[in-house]
């Protein structure tokens, strides 16, 4: 694992784009299995308030899942609540999507790949380094 200083987390926002294949997005079986992850995000105050479309429990698709990462400790609770929703069913995968001014880098997360989240997010963080 990389080791990661706390200051590497401070001001990276990034969206959470949920997935699982066979769902429409505007299914609202979907939508319900989407709030499942948005609940437990807003649960573990992962959500960033300033940034945030997204509501837990408001029907409709969010816009976009912001969350920001303040510290080393909030990745491993991130972790936590991926974990938790992909290994609910295979099919699911979790996109993170960073943009800032001069670039868009996207990581997809599967469950079997849940436990590389620091560094999946030290690669949105420095595409290219590596």
């Amino acid at each position: 694992m990389i080791e990661q200083d706390e200051r590497d987390f401070q001001s990276i926002s990034f969206e959470v784009v949920p997935t699982e294949d066979g769902w429409d997005r505007d299914d609202p079986r979907w939508l319900a299995i989407e709030n499942t992850l948005l609940a437990s995000l807003d649960q573990a105050e992962l959500l960033d308030r300033g940034a945030n479309s997204a509501t837990p429990g408001k029907k409709g698709a969010a816009d976009a899942i912001i969350v920001a990462l303040g510290s080393a400790g909030v990745v491993t609770a991130l972790r936590d609540v991926f974990r938790e929703w992909l290994r609910l069913q295979a099919s699911r995968s979790i996109t993170l999507r960073l943009r800032d001014r001069d670039r868009e880098v996207e990581v997809k997360l599967t469950n079997a790949d849940i436990d590389d989240l620091p560094e999946l997010i030290d690669r949105l963080r420095h595409p290219s380094d590596g």
